[in-house]
């Protein structure tokens, strides 16, 4: 009985965390359509609100669940990034790269995790750059783990810092979020390998050249 306690209460706390993250990037949404209009971007705001109705949908139509398909995962990411190339200016590129061994429609993965890593890679690395913004993520299998790549050509994590106000100086929400849901994974699997680590890029004159997430899912 303790031990089915235990699971149900892992299992509430999954399906509870998800709609923490959705209301905050729904209200960052909300606050890009908002601004287009002030600013006179009308077609802008026209573009982002369909393709942001489009990714609402889905957003609320998996809240509820436990997990879904890879493929659904990167369906919502990319109506996400699309959502930023809009917002800034097109001046931004971005791929996703999954090897030829994956199957997206057959792998079950926490719904909406990847995005609060794109969103912090373009609004702490890319978002100061001018030019050439480009983020990357992969997926690959090795070992029965699930490995995913999120990387950034951004000006680095100690340059994103030092450009803050003290305002906006406090930890990441969603990343914060992810970071409780991954344990609760690993609990529920009992499996020490789900999380996620984060790399510091630098050249040869070691100039930050950008930012790399690794994230592994059992």
């Amino acid at each position: 009985q303790k031990e089915e306690i235990r699971r149900i209460n892992t299992i509430l706390e999954l399906k509870a965390s998800p709609a923490q993250i959705n209301a905050h990037f729904i209200f960052n949404c909300m606050s890009s359509i908002q601004e287009f209009m002030l600013t006179g971007r009308i077609q802008d705001a026209n573009t982002y609100l369909t393709t942001f109705s489009r990714l609402l949908r889905m957003v609320l139509n998996y809240s509820d669940e436990e997990s879904i398909s890879l493929d659904k995962e990167l369906q919502m990411l990319t109506l996400y990034l699309q959502l930023e190339k809009v917002r800034l200016k097109n001046n931004f590129e971005f791929k996703i790269e999954m090897d030829e061994e994956i199957v997206p429609e057959e792998l079950e993965v926490p719904a909406l995790f990847l995005q609060p890593f794109a969103e912090n890679a373009i609004w702490h690395g890319l978002v100061n750059k001018n030019t050439d913004r480009q983020l990357t993520i992969k997926g690959a299998i090795k070992h029965d783990t699930l490995y995913f790549i999120i990387l950034d050509n951004g000006i680095g994590r100690k340059k994103a810092e030092e450009l803050k106000s003290e305002a906006m100086r406090h930890p990441s929400k969603g990343i914060s979020l992810i970071k409780k849901r991954l344990s609760l994974i690993s609990k529920k699997t009992y499996n020490a390998q789900a999380g996620f680590t984060i790399h510091d890029l630098y050249n040869d004159e070691q100039i930050a050249t950008g930012t790399c997430v690794e994230i592994e899912l059992p």
